[in-house]
């Protein structure tokens, strides 16, 4: 099988699953096999199942890379998209990846006979519905989605994960051979090896060094990122799953919440955590049914606790933070 962007966050942590499992032989793709930025941390977080990885060299822009990544492969998890939330720079630059980057996936998938593929898409394409139309109880499932068209338009994270898994079900209902399963995760959090900058590794960074000074009246759909490694695995290898959509989110939580964890466990050794909240009484609050992955996909979510406590000690293992001074 072959897995894209298998040295991001969520792409690692995929492919050792799948490895691990002992059942598929894997092949990831990587923008360049001479970046050691990319492919230690992924050396370090397989250890000697590093070995049994093959890796490629491949752009989601680039049909003919994807189609030789995808050639012999009867599963595709497709992990890589850009996620940078708050972006402010040209919209192109998520957007293309994300959703021509998709039809690409989808496209080669059916001409080189790939049974199944997974798709990583979001929360993101479900909870940016018309106000008028939010669910009871503000509780999300998966028979609803964001709505580009809602006043105001889409942030452009939302707009591109929500384009590209709808553009994936439409390449889908045009090759009904192709089996799709698409992963809607939370906010993913958890253990990492990576040293490079990246979108959940900087907010936990902001609250651990004390940037980020007052909580703000925010609320998180959270989930490990092991959690969503596994639900890629469970989503290839359970037949049930095919056709379906996996809310996959632990649950939810305030921003502060998320920092009264981290205080009681790095307050005392001297990082500047924030515990003070800034009021909003109009604050969103967004939940989310995660039913269906816990059903079909046999997902036991993980404590909460252990997701944000491992994902610091390993951020501050590899250097990625590191204690203010004062």
């Amino acid at each position: 099988m072959t897995i894209t962007g298998v040295t991001g966050f969520l792409g690692g942590q995929t492919c050792l699953q799948f490895v691990q499992s002992g059942e598929f032989r894997v092949r990831g793709t990587v923008r360049s096999k001479t970046n050691a930025a990319k492919i230690d941390p992924l050396k370090r977080l397989l250890g000697d199942l590093f070995s049994q990885v093959e890796l490629v060299e491949a752009d989601l822009l680039n049909e003919q890379s994807i189609r030789e990544a995808f050639t012999g492969s009867t599963f595709v998890a497709h992990t890589a998209s850009p996620f940078i939330q708050g972006y402010k720079g040209p919209e192109d630059d998520i957007l293309k990846p994300a959703i021509e980057g998709t039809k690409t996936v989808m496209k080669v998938c059916a001409e080189v006979g790939v049974k199944r593929v997974v798709v990583t898409s979001s929360i993101a394409s479900m909870n940016a519905v018309n106000p008028a139309n939010r669910p009871p109880g503000d509780k999300f499932d998966e028979t609803i989605w964001s709505d580009p068209g809602r006043p105001g338009g889409l942030q452009p994270y939302t707009r591109s994960k929500t384009l590209a898994e709808m553009a994936a079900w439409e390449c889908q209902k045009a090759t009904p051979e192709l089996e799709l399963v698409t992963i809607n995760p939370g906010f993913i959090m958890g253990p990492t090896e990576n040293t490079e900058a990246f979108t959940s590794g900087l907010f936990l960074k902001r609250i651990l060094t004390g940037e980020m000074e007052k909580c703000g009246r925010f609320m998180l759909s959270v989930v490990d990122v092991r959690d969503v490694a596994l639900a890629h695995v469970k989503a290839i290898t359970v037949k049930e799953a095919a056709g379906n959509r996996f809310i996959v989110c632990n649950t939810s939580l305030w921003m502060k919440d998320v920092a009264d964890i981290l205080a009681e466990k790095y307050l005392a050794d001297g990082w500047p955590i924030p515990t003070e909240e800034i009021p909003n009484a109009d604050a969103e609050q967004n939940w989310y049914d995660n039913t269906r992955s816990q059903e079909v996909l046999g997902i036991t979510y993980r404590p909460l606790k252990d997701s944000f406590i491992d994902m610091c000690e390993s951020m501050i293992k590899t250097g990625f933070v590191t204690k203010p001074t004062k």
